[in-house]
């Protein structure tokens, strides 16, 4: 409890520091990140509790099954803990750029598959990519774990 405290008050700081004019740089640059984090977080979170609740076959097994491509039972498992633990580590901004950027390697694989079978649903998961190479570019933002983690490396 201790740690989350910390992380909180570290984040509250941060925070206080960054300008709050309308018109700062830095302000709506970090705010960009946390919104585009958050929401792609909450994109993936929720797409990966969908299939880790579904019946004994993910959503991205049905779906791969419907292209016919069958993958693995071991697949379909990496596919859910990547998209499941992957965006609640985006949602809270932990190994942002690392996360995002096998999430983005998931994701353009998913639309090529789709577009390469005829299909013309592949927009949503390049969508998804182009979001997760952004967050793999520019990390996780003032308003994430990886901050709290490195500035509290600095000071040990």
């Amino acid at each position: 409890m201790t740690l989350l405290w910390q992380l909180a008050a570290a984040l509250w700081e941060q925070f206080k520091k960054l300008k709050r004019s309308a018109l700062s740089d830095e302000w709506r640059k970090s705010v960009s990140i946390l919104i585009l984090r958050l929401t792609g977080g909450v994109v993936l979170t929720v797409h990966g509790v969908s299939e880790l609740l579904g019946d004994h076959q993910s959503i991205a097994a049905i779906a791969l099954a419907n292209l016919r491509i069958h993958p693995t039972t071991a697949t379909s498992l990496a596919i859910v803990f990547l998209e499941l633990v992957g965006g609640v580590c985006i949602l809270v901004g932990l190994f942002t750029r690392w996360v995002a950027l096998a999430l983005a390697a998931e994701m353009l694989w998913a639309a090529h598959l789709i577009w390469s079978a005829g299909n013309s649903d592949w927009d949503f998961p390049a969508a998804v990519a182009a979001l997760m190479f952004f967050l793999a570019s520019l990390g996780g933002g003032p308003f994430s774990v990886d901050n709290f983690l490195q500035k509290r490396s600095r000071l040990s």
